[in-house]
């Protein structure tokens, strides 16, 4: 049986450096466990294309058998993106029934630990990057409030990468067990 475990939140929040962490450490307890990461979307891809994206992307997940596999985004990804779009008026059409029909699609199934970070950190790691850390504002305020209204775990990520470890690892295990 395949468990996905989905680390979310908001740009910056460390998911691809903590999905690969977290599936070192379960692998370190003799837990079949992977990381599994999503292609980056393609350039301009905005609302209604970029949740298209994500979905055709996560379909491989479904090919996984036997093993937990620890994916840097969910379903939810897209629902925040494209609440975010219709939000900012960029479009009217952001892809939010699509994405909700995404995550419907996980169901029960949906283990979520949500990754956050201070504003400035958040800030910070992005432009590290080269990134523009306006453009994820929007996203930010989209999920706090779902994280919130959904009651996952907020991890923090300012801290150590250790401690972070530790407290995930704790997190898949308790969903695991």
């Amino acid at each position: 049986m395949t468990t996905i475990l989905f680390l979310d939140g908001p740009d910056g929040g460390g998911h691809s450096t903590h999905a690969d962490a977290l599936a070192r450490a379960l692998a370190e307890r003799g837990i079949d466990a992977i990381a599994w990461h999503h292609p980056v979307h393609p350039a301009g891809a905005v609302g209604r294309a970029r949740v298209e994206h994500y979905i055709d992307a996560r379909r491989a997940l479904w090919a996984l058998c036997n093993a937990v596999v620890v994916v840097d985004r969910g379903p939810f990804s897209g629902l925040v993106h494209a609440r975010s779009v219709r939000a900012g008026a960029m479009r009217p059409d952001g892809g939010t029934g699509l994405a909700s029909v995404d995550c419907a699609t996980f169901g029960v199934d949906c283990s979520v630990a949500y990754l956050d970070a201070a504003d400035a950190t958040l800030d910070a790691r992005l432009i590290l990057r080269g990134e523009d850390p306006a453009a994820s504002h929007g996203e930010r305020g989209q999920w706090r409030r779902l994280a919130a209204a959904e009651g996952w775990p907020v991890i923090a990520t300012d801290g150590d990468r250790d401690g972070v470890t530790r407290a995930l690892l704790t997190w898949a295990l308790r969903v695991l067990a």
